[in-house]
């Protein structure tokens, strides 16, 4: 017996698209790579990594690789490296 396989019609699929290039964009505006990271907080990217792995820098991972959320990145700044006096 051949197996039968739905097609989807030319409008459904570019609607498709168009919806997974939305959600793509989306996610690539929130999240960073830990180069784009490194360049911000002027550090090597290796200082980024042990930062995630420290537990100090949320991430998450995509395949093997990092992607650091920009409220992660935010709340880094405000936890870490802004400290005011304490008078």
């Amino acid at each position: 017996m051949a197996k039968t396989t739905t097609k989807k019609k030319p409008k459904q699929a570019a609607k498709s698209a168009r919806k997974s290039r939305a959600i793509q964009t989306d996610l690539s505006d929130q999240l960073m790579l830990p180069e784009a990271v490194a360049a911000l907080l002027q550090c090597h990217v290796r200082t980024v990594h042990r930062l995630i792995k420290a537990g100090k820098l949320g991430a998450v991972t995509l395949g093997r690789e990092y992607r650091i959320p920009k409220k992660a990145y935010n709340a880094y700044l405000e936890t870490e490296l802004y400290r005011p006096d304490e008078s």
